[in-house]
């Protein structure tokens, strides 16, 4: 899994995306695996609440197999949506 983030004047509010790759990525990872899961974010500087808030929390979710199993196999974004709360 890779969580690429910036912090930049650019962004001008907070943006989260995600992506899968079944093939996998080379994202430079430490154990030099594909990256399969991708959880993209942006956010201004000055917005440290929601962006450290969401970091930690994909961090604490992504650290269970069953859910990361379970991105991998969502057929509609509303499955993302109530994976994610279910992990709350």
């Amino acid at each position: 899994m890779a969580l690429p983030h910036i912090r930049s004047m650019q962004a001008k509010e907070f943006m989260i995306a995600f992506a899968r790759s079944t093939e996998g990525y080379d994202f430079g990872s430490l154990d030099s695996h594909p990256s399969h899961l991708f959880f993209v974010m942006a956010a201004p500087p000055y917005d440290d609440n929601l962006y450290l808030k969401v970091f930690k929390s994909l961090a604490e979710m992504l650290q269970y197999e069953s859910f990361r199993e379970e991105l991998m196999s969502l057929e509609s974004p509303g499955e993302l949506i109530r994976a994610l709360r279910a992990m709350e």
